[in-house]
C-alpha cells in the first residue's frame, strides 16, 4: 500500500457523493457511509492505519477530515429529504487504535451535518472478534454497543442512534 495523494483523496470523495446522487436518482431513500471494521473511513480515522502528517491525517482532527467531507459532499449533492446515515466505530479495539474517546468526538463532529442516522459498531475485519471467535462472554452479551450508545447521546445532538451485534432476543430489542 502506499498513501494516496491529495488529488486521489479529493476524487474518492467525490466518487462517494457521485455514488449517493446515483443512488437518489435510482430510487433509493437514502445511503451509510461505512466508516467502521477496517473499511476506507475507517481507516482515515485510525493512528494505526493513518500515519499521514498532512491536512488528512496527524492529530484527531485533521483524521477526522476525511469522514466529514465524504458526509458533507454527500449532504451537499442530494435532496433533503434523501437520508444520509453512518456506520461507525466505537472503537476498533486494537491496541493504539481507534478509540472510544476519538469515537466520541466523531459522534460530536458528525452530529452538525445533517445526518439522519448513526449506527455504532466497533472492531475491525483484522481482529479476531469480527471473524465469529469472540469470547464466550461477548458472545452471551446483548445489544454489544449499547452503553456506548447511551454514553455518546449527549453529544449526538438529537440525531438518532442505532446499534449492531448482539441483539437476539425480543426483551433486549
Amino acid at each position: 500500500p502506499r498513501a494516496l495523494t491529495g488529488a486521489e483523496i479529493e476524487d474518492i470523495i467525490e466518487r462517494l457523493a457521485t455514488t449517493a446522487v446515483v443512488a437518489e436518482t435510482a430510487g433509493f431513500k437514502g445511503v451509510q457511509v461505512h466508516a467502521a471494521h477496517g473499511y476506507l473511513v475507517a481507516q482515515f480515522l485510525s493512528p494505526l492505519s493513518n500515519l499521514r502528517d498532512d491536512e488528512w491525517g496527524g492529530d484527531p482532527e485533521r483524521r477526522m477530515r476525511f469522514v466529514l467531507e465524504v458526509v458533507r459532499r454527500i449532504r451537499s449533492r442530494v435532496t433533503p429529504s434523501f437520508a444520509v446515515g453512518i456506520k461507525l466505530n466505537s472503537a476498533d479495539f486494537q491496541r493504539g487504535g481507534f478509540s472510544e474517546e476519538e469515537s466520541r468526538d466523531v459522534v460530536a463532529a458528525l452530529a452538525g451535518e445533517g445526518l439522519d442516522l448513526i449506527e455504532v459498531s466497533g472492531g475491525s475485519y483484522e481482529a479476531p472478534a469480527m471473524m465469529g471467535s469472540a469470547a464466550k462472554s461477548t458472545r452471551d452479551r446483548e445489544a454489544y454497543f449499547l452503553e456506548y450508545a447511551r454514553a455518546v447521546r449527549d453529544v449526538a445532538a438529537g440525531v438518532p442512534l442505532a446499534v449492531t451485534g448482539g441483539n437476539r432476543t425480543r426483551v433486549a430489542m
